[in-house]
C-alpha cells in the first residue's frame, strides 16, 4: 500500500484535487487529507471573497459539472480511498498523532499549513513534499520574484521540507514559460497546473524508487530571500 497524505489550509484546496488527478492511477494508493478547520481568523486572513469562491465552486453552483481539477478537495469525499480528517491546525501535537497513526508513505504541502516542525515531519513517511520555484539558488519568498530579478530561466521544484528553509531536497524540476503579459499575478495563476504535474512527477518517482531519487542540495548552492520590495516588482 503506498499512502500518500495531503495536507492544506483548507477543506477547499485545488491544488490538492489536481495532484490527485494525476497520480489516482497508481494501483495500490490510498489517499488521506489532513486539513486545518475554518474560523473566523483564517476566513479574515484568507479574504472572504476567496472563501465564499471555494464553497461555491465546490457545492457546484458555479455548474452543473464539477470539474475536479476545480473543486476542492472537499469534492473528493465520494471516492472511497480519500479519508478527510480536519484538525485545529496542522503540526499541532493533534495533527502530529493523528499523522502517526495514517502511517504515510509521503506527505504533500498543497498550501496554507505554515511552518511544520520537526516531530511532524518526522511521522511524514518518506517527508513532506513541496512546490518551490528557483531551488537550489533562491529560497524563501517571493521566489518568482527574485528569479525574473536576476534574470534567471523559471523553474519549478518539488523538494521535502527540512527544517531549514526551503534546503531539502529536490525530488523533480522542470522549467516553465514566460508568460504573457509578464505580470506577477499572470505568473502565480498560469503555473498552477505546472505545479501539480511537478508533484505528482515526484510523487510517482518516490512511490517507484523510494528516497533514492532526491538529489541533495548543497548549503553554499543558494541563498534565502525575503519579501521583495513593492518598487522592486
Amino acid at each position: 500500500m503506498f499512502r500518500v497524505v495531503f495536507l492544506s489550509g483548507s477543506a477547499y484546496s485545488v491544488q490538492a484535487a489536481r495532484v490527485y488527478q494525476r497520480i489516482r492511477h497508481i494501483e495500490d494508493l490510498t489517499c488521506a487529507a489532513i486539513v486545518n478547520e475554518i474560523t473566523g481568523k483564517r476566513i479574515l486572513q484568507a479574504g472572504a471573497r476567496s472563501v465564499v469562491g471555494r464553497i461555491l465552486t465546490e457545492s457546484g453552483r458555479h455548474g452543473e459539472t464539477k470539474d475536479p481539477t476545480r473543486c476542492g478537495i472537499s469534492s473528493l469525499r465520494g471516492i472511497p480511498e480519500i479519508q478527510i480528517h480536519t484538525v485545529s491546525s496542522i503540526g499541532s501535537n493533534e495533527s502530529v498523532d493523528l499523522l502517526r497513526k495514517l502511517d504515510a508513505s509521503v506527505c504533500v504541502n498543497t498550501g496554507g499549513c505554515g511552518i511544520l516542525r520537526a516531530d511532524f515531519l518526522k511521522q511524514a513517511g518518506m517527508g513532506v513534499l513541496n512546490c518551490h520555484s528557483g531551488l537550489p539558488r533562491i529560497r524563501g519568498f517571493n521566489s518568482l520574484e527574485w528569479q525574473l530579478y536576476h534574470g534567471l530561466p523559471l523553474q519549478l521544484c518539488a523538494h521535502l521540507i527540512e527544517v531549514g528553509v526551503d534546503t531539502g531536497p529536490i525530488v523533480a524540476a522542470r522549467p516553465v514559460d514566460i508568460v504573457e503579459p509578464p505580470t506577477i499575478r499572470n505568473f502565480r495563476s498560469s503555473y498552477r497546473e505546472e505545479e501539480a504535474e511537478v508533484m505528482a512527477e515526484a510523487i510517482l518517482k518516490l512511490y517507484e524508487q523510494g528516497v533514492s531519487v532526491v538529489q541533495k542540495q548543497g548549503e553554499s548552492e543558494g541563498k534565502q530571500y525575503f519579501a521583495m520590495h513593492y518598487r522592486l516588482r
